[in-house]
């Protein structure tokens, strides 16, 4: 069985998954090299202030960038507080100045000449005209080149994107700020829920991003996803740089979409497109123009990856106006080749693999800047778990909310807190050795988490009687009756299809006859489900009951259960042929 590599998938991200890289890119060296170099050189530059229309106030934080003559950026930085900006232009010549903020309409001035080892001064009016994202008429059509020589950059929402794009990618290159990132890896089983194993990294990151994307041009010519099977799979992300790529403009549609009162800028591949593509949402903050999010998915990918595989954004504005992705996460599938009971081999989930991370702080030199989720946003979750199978708090139970790094380990009476959550629809997962006993995923709760307060959360593993009667109930087995006794569990497949094994359980009893005493047997033959569960809920009481499990022509060892009581459940874990000795859960 072959694994794909996937924690070498998210170190050749760029952006999306910066907080997972390993080795860091120090900026140092690539200012001094630059200090050296101008020094033998005449250097000029653009000078001005940014002060808003009509009110004559100064704009601080709004993005400004030289132009070129063929409308290509050749600079840009941001205006301070005060409005004032002072840019560093290559050579001398023909210059624009666009200035833009995010939610308000863009600016754009006349030619200005940069002579020779000259400062030349320019301000710039911005216009007070908000960007009204309510207006946007979703039912406009599909735009399949936003290009803009292709005059399609006027759509409104990809406008507003475009800018916060633009400004992450420069935050990016400007190499100037340290990150504090906490990152993790998570494995879950083949069903992506139940939790395998986890690790939590923190660390000091310096500069722009050690890890960047292949070009946008090798992306588009080969695909999001890269590798074979036998050498492992690479998945990529979309970043800035990437979306902001004639490559992947000239080969994705966009279309303005509301979900749920959401509000967001679709893309997919453009109608034909063979490549293993990524298809997702940009989403915008409720009743503003500002970029909240992206969402992506997998397209194009035939081998057994599906709708759970791709990842998640969440943009943040600092207060000078720079743009950072504040966290991250990827889904990925673990792949393994199976033989199916033909004997043909097929490639299938074996495990999903996640991996993200967040940004903490962000210090630019000595300052320190502060972030949005980190202190009034967030809130606090104070829980407990509850092994219903025993009916007793579960101690030593890790808790950790899905799509963040955080977790909490449960005290001798089950109870957990978890604190600096950011506010949020959350779910709530639990990984503990007595899930595996059981042969169980962890129970989801559902819990939201309102800034500056506190959430209550209670989980609880699931009875026995609970476990059987739902076993039962997803292989079209009648449901438990207070006059019989009911048998389920979990089959441990060991690599083989679950479809193709079967349950057989059989009772017996004692009964005289002309010849004497004889046994008469009974019995049901059940196909699991795609998770191995299987049951029998309608068995006549005080017999007794064997259970074997069958792949075609091979049977697994018969584990002999012995008599069941009126009305008792019971749960049981077997395995299929050629595995170790099967045990009960309970």
């Amino acid at each position: 069985m072959r694994r794909s590599p996937s924690i070498r998938s998210v170190r050749s991200l760029r952006g999306l998954a910066s907080g997972l890289a390993y080795a860091v890119t120090w900026a140092l060296a690539w200012a001094l090299a630059g200090a050296g170099e101008g020094a033998a050189q005449t250097r000029q530059a653009i000078r001005g202030s940014v002060t808003e229309e009509g009110t004559g106030r100064p704009v601080g934080g709004a993005f400004v960038s030289v132009l070129g003559i063929d409308g290509d950026r050749v600079a840009g930085g941001l205006s301070r507080d005060d409005g004032s900006f002072l840019i560093e232009v290559p050579d001398p010549g023909a210059y624009r100045i666009r200035a833009e903020r995010i939610g308000f309409r863009s600016t754009e001035s006349l030619e200005v000449r940069v002579p020779e080892g000259q400062i030349v001064d320019v301000d710039v009016v911005a216009p007070a005209q908000a960007v009204l994202i309510e207006g946007v008429d979703v039912e406009g059509g599909r735009r399949c080149d936003l290009r803009p020589e292709a005059g399609r950059a006027t759509l409104a929402l990809w406008e507003e994107a475009r800018k916060a794009l633009d400004v992450a990618l420069w935050t990016d290159d400007g190499g100037r700020f340290v990150y504090e990132l906490e990152a993790w890896t998570r494995r879950f089983d083949r069903s992506g829920r139940r939790l395998m194993n986890e690790r939590l990294d923190r660390r000091t990151h310096v500069g722009r991003h050690a890890f960047r994307a292949v070009s946008p041009e090798n992306l588009a010519e080969n695909g999001f996803v890269q590798g074979s099977n036998a050498e492992g799979r690479f998945y990529y992300a979309p970043d800035a740089g990437v979306m902001l790529s004639d490559a992947f403009l000239g080969t994705h549609c966009f279309e303005a979409v509301r979900v749920d009162e959401r509000l967001g800028l679709a893309f997919t591949p453009v109608p034909g497109r063979g490549q293993t593509e990524v298809r997702g949402t940009l989403w915008f903050e409720e009743g503003t123009s500002r970029l909240e999010s992206l969402e992506y998915r997998y397209v194009n990918v035939t081998e057994a990856v599906d709708e759970r595989f791709g990842g998640e954004v969440q943009f943040e504005e600092l207060p000078g106006g720079e743009w950072i992705v504040r966290e991250w996460e990827i889904r990925m599938p673990i792949l393994a080749n199976v033989v199916s009971l033909s004997g043909a081999p097929r490639m299938v989930v074996d495990a999903v693999e996640t991996a993200g991370g967040r940004v903490v702080e962000v210090r630019e030199a000595e300052r320190v800047l502060p972030l949005g989720a980190s202190g009034a946003a967030a809130g606090r979750i104070q829980g407990s778990v509850v092994d219903s199978t025993t009916g007793r708090p579960l101690a030593d139970a890790v808790v950790f909310v899905s799509g963040t790094n955080r977790s909490a380990r449960t005290d001798d009476d089950g109870a957990f807190t978890m604190n600096e959550v950011p506010g949020g629809l959350y779910t709530l997962l639990v990984d503990h050795p007595r899930l595996s006993e059981l042969g169980i995923m962890s129970p989801a709760v559902p819990v939201e988490v309102q800034p500056r307060a506190e959430t209550r959360a209670r989980v609880f593993l699931p009875s026995i009687r609970g476990l059987v009667f739902d076993a039962c109930a997803r292989v079209g087995a009648d449901p438990p009756s207070p006059e019989t006794a009911a048998l389920a569990g979990v089959v441990r497949t060991r690599g083989l299809p679950a479809d193709e094994l079967i349950v057989r359980v059989t009772w017996s009893r004692v009964e005289r006859g002309g010849g004497g005493l004889e046994t008469v047997e009974s019995g049901a033959d059940i196909v699991p489900d795609g998770l191995g569960r299987w049951g029998v809920c309608r068995i006549p009481f005080d017999r007794n009951v064997t259970v074997a499990v069958v792949h075609g022509r091979d049977a697994g060892a018969p584990v002999e259960v012995g008599r069941m009581r009126r009305g008792e459940s019971r749960w049981l874990i077997v395995d299929a042929p050629g595995g170790t000795a099967p045990g009960s859960g309970g």
